[in-house]
């Protein structure tokens, strides 16, 4: 196997996708892989951070709105700011909580009592208010996590992906 850049070069290194590398070509970006792969992930990070971007500003636009439909003032600024920040946080503390799901829809009706029933056919939205506050919880977290993660990877982009040729 020959280097994809320089055919009468044996291969030293090769990408997860197959490419073959000489020691030149590694040697520009051995942590990385090949120029297809080091464009694929970039453009994936850099679309990753532009919806992420969103998010924050259309969450930041909605909790300031939620504060104004309720007090219609802007004289506090500390409620203002809170639920801004609330609001700008909150969609990357769901997304961390991808992993819960309500019980489902599907729910028999338990014989005659009401009380039953009901408490049944409310269980999946007791779940998704639970969901909604513990995602407003940890939605800082989850922000500051996502930024951090995002600067690093677009900064070094360290994932390894060559490996000595077979």
């Amino acid at each position: 196997m020959n280097c994809l850049h320089h055919p009468e070069t044996p291969a030293a290194l090769v990408c997860e996708c197959g490419t073959a590398l000489c020691h030149e070509c590694a040697a520009r970006r051995p942590d990385v892989g090949c120029p297809t792969c080091v464009a694929a992930k970039t453009s994936q990070e850099v679309a990753g951070a532009v919806t992420d971007t969103v998010m924050v500003v259309v969450g930041a636009i909605a909790g300031a709105a939620a504060f104004y439909a309720l007090t219609r003032s802007w004289s506090e600024v500390g409620g203002a700011l809170t639920f801004t920040v609330i609001g700008a946080e909150w969609p990357f503390g769901w997304r961390a909580l991808r992993f819960w799901s309500a019980l489902g829809t599907s729910y028999s009706a338990w014989g005659s009592n009401l009380v039953v029933v009901v408490l049944i056919w409310m269980t999946p939205l007791f779940l998704l208010v639970l969901k909604m506050w513990v995602a407003m919880l940890i939605g800082v977290p989850a922000l500051v996590v996502t930024a951090l993660r995002r600067v690093v990877v677009l900064l070094g982009l360290r994932s390894s992906r060559l490996s000595q040729p077979a």
